[in-house]
């Protein structure tokens, strides 16, 4: 799917890959939120009428390598279900998805308000319902990724994020605004990935309660969002001191074991200049929290899904992740290498308490 300034960009993607048999879906419309979703339900109403899954590809992803063998793969495991092959970085679902990969799970549940709509395949079927869901929702102003979270919700139907992701985002200038969200790479995406291998495509981390970030977006730090049915969202926001002291982590101990291991890391010092004492500060405490929640899914004490090619690359994202609009892009790869050893360290920590 694509809008005819990027048409283009749609091309050299179906180019690239004439063995998938890409067709181009392509909107003339108007811009903003709305010319997503004109696109998206021309896109979910182009399936083949042979065909028993419908993929969508948004014109700005570069797919893995094998891609269709990978997809047939997921599909064979999830052969209902909605499955999103790509999430971005900084959200609360990559937190699941890094939680997954520390467990050795293939899937995650997507836990946004917003199904990531880069790369999303389901049966031929519901994918002609989203389509009519999305002609009824053409009046608004919603994206497509959140009138198909409304839609699935509705539905009763849990979406799932494939881990590792099978396609990466392109950091292409956006049509709906999307572009002061920064870079939106993939949580855990490797290009030369040919199989689903050391993960187990037949398990899932779904029904998490306690999910950890360090967010990007308000105000910067370290948070929880706790599962709260009542609630409108399903989830509330809670600063990460308090969440893990309701977890039983008193706020001197996290702070103590923060400051014991931050004196401990070599590029302590790189750090603190990139981003602050107070940020570097709530990144290790996110991420303790994150290896908290992978022990409680089941991830072993001793950090044996930390040394995955998965679980590495989960990792080595979630520092850029949440500070990719507080350092200059050409200090991102310095920024990965001192701060990654911070969330590994944290994360171990997490693991084992």
């Amino acid at each position: 799917m694509t809008h005819e300034l990027r048409l283009g960009m749609a091309e050299r993607l179906r180019d690239a890959h004439p063995h998938l048999d890409i067709r181009v879906v392509c909107d003339s419309g108007p811009l903003g939120e709305r010319g997503s979703l004109r696109s998206a339900r021309r896109a979910w109403a182009a399936a083949a009428p042979w065909a028993t899954h419908h993929l969508v590809l948004q014109d700005d992803v570069r797919l893995t390598g094998n891609f269709l063998d990978l997809v047939g793969e997921l599909i064979e495991h999830r052969p209902e279900g909605v499955s999103s092959l790509f999430v971005e970085w900084g959200s609360w679902t990559a937190s699941v998805a890094r939680v997954a990969a520390l467990c050795g799970a293939g899937w995650a549940e997507v836990v946004d308000d917003y199904v990531p709509t880069q790369a999303v395949v389901m049966p031929v079927a519901l994918a002609k319902d989203v389509s009519a869901w999305f002609e009824e929702a053409l009046g608004g102003d919603e994206p497509d990724d959140v009138t198909l979270r409304r839609y699935l919700r509705s539905a009763g139907l849990t979406p799932q994020v494939a881990v590792p992701n099978a396609v990466e985002h392109r950091d292409a200038t956006s049509l709906t605004g999307n572009s002061r969200h920064g870079m939106r790479c993939a949580t855990c995406w490797t290009a030369g990935a040919t199989s689903l291998s050391g993960v187990d495509p037949r398990r899932s981390v779904t029904g998490i309660d306690a999910v950890p970030v360090l967010a990007w977006w308000g105000e910067p730090g370290a948070y929880f969002r706790f599962r709260a049915p009542t609630t409108d969202e399903g989830w509330r926001k809670v600063p990460a001191l308090a969440a893990l002291a309701d977890l039983g982590f008193g706020e001197d101990h996290v702070l103590r074991l923060a400051g014991d291991a931050l004196r401990r890391e070599r590029d302590t010092g790189h750090a603190r200049r990139l981003i602050g004492e107070h940020l570097l500060s709530e990144l290790w405490i996110a991420a303790f929290g994150l290896g908290v929640c992978a022990a409680a899914a089941g991830a072993s004490p001793a950090g044996e899904g930390m040394e995955t090619r998965v679980g590495r690359r989960a990792l080595g994202t979630m520092a850029l992740g949440a500070v990719r609009n507080r350092v200059p892009r050409p200090l991102f790869a310095k920024a990965a290498a001192v701060l990654t050893p911070v969330v590994r360290d944290a994360v171990r920590v997490g693991l084992a308490v």
